[in-house]
């Protein structure tokens, strides 16, 4: 006989691929908005999710979403690392040491967001940099909201979002930046019950949407081949090393590598 548990999982599962699907950004602007909580938010140990990108646009226009992370093989993550002793070691020189930085991953932070007066709009993810997760998670642990959970849905708290254009410039154009402030007074998401548990059961599953946009180790093999074979004013990395991937001797290499980072990261 079939296992009805693992049919529930499996039904619970193409619900969270529908949720994925359905992943609309939010444009920052003046507003106010209310943090939600991911559904394994005490799991994740924090309030937002941390995806690590590529961001090389010589070799793609838009971020690579590492693999590594997920557990995948990543021919980008094991090339910079065939590379380290080049880059840091006794006899290392600039070009691989620069090479090595370009290579790292870069951390996006994600949460999930209802902007106050578009809660008709349904739920948002807010992609942020550290210095925007910096401010929030030092109110977090100011005294104010350390014995609070912000996200709590009935009990949680509003946040004022204002933006700012400063006198900076970047690629000709003037850089924003954003100030987020807590509202002192506790309200809940919203005044029905029944609407609350709406919004809450349109959080996307983050991780797997990610994981779904990871492109397979051919591809980015070959997209890491190509970049090295550029000039990106590193005089022409030409290492052979790379085309040597996927080898037998190489089958476990991505995930020691990934669950190292990810142990030195506090991830798992």
């Amino acid at each position: 006989m079939y296992d009805i548990d693992y049919i529930r999982k499996k039904l619970a599962s193409f619900g969270n691929e529908e949720k994925s699907k359905n992943i609309k950004y939010w444009k920052p602007n003046n507003a106010t908005i209310r943090f939600l909580p991911f559904p394994d938010e005490t799991e994740n140990k924090q309030p937002f999710y941390e995806i690590m990108f590529y961001s090389i646009p010589e070799m793609s226009e838009r971020d690579i979403v590492a693999p590594y992370q997920f557990g995948l093989k990543d021919p980008i993550m094991e090339y910079r690392e065939s590379i380290r002793e080049k880059a840091w070691g006794p006899n290392a020189d600039e070009r691989h040491r620069n090479l090595f930085r370009i290579l790292s991953p870069k951390t996006k932070y994600f949460s999930a967001i209802v902007e106050r007066g578009k809660e008709n709009e349904g739920v948002f993810i807010w992609s942020f940099g550290q210095t925007v997760c910096k401010s929030i998670y030092n109110i977090l642990i100011s005294d104010d909201f350390v014995n609070e959970t912000v996200t709590d849905p009935y009990r949680g708290f509003d946040f004022n979002v204002s933006i700012f254009i400063t006198e900076k410039m970047f690629k000709g154009k003037n850089v924003k930046e954003i100030s987020i402030l807590p509202r002192m007074k506790s309200t809940p998401l919203h005044s029905s019950k029944v609407e609350v548990e709406r919004l809450l059961g349109l959080v996307p599953n983050i991780k797997e949407y990610f994981k779904s946009l990871v492109e397979s180790y051919d591809d980015l093999k070959q997209k890491l081949e190509a970049y090295l074979n550029i000039d990106v004013g590193l005089n022409k990395i030409d290492d052979s090393s790379v085309i040597s991937y996927g080898s037998n001797e190489d089958e476990n290499l991505a995930n020691k590598v990934g669950n190292e980072l990810l142990e030195k990261l506090g991830k798992i």
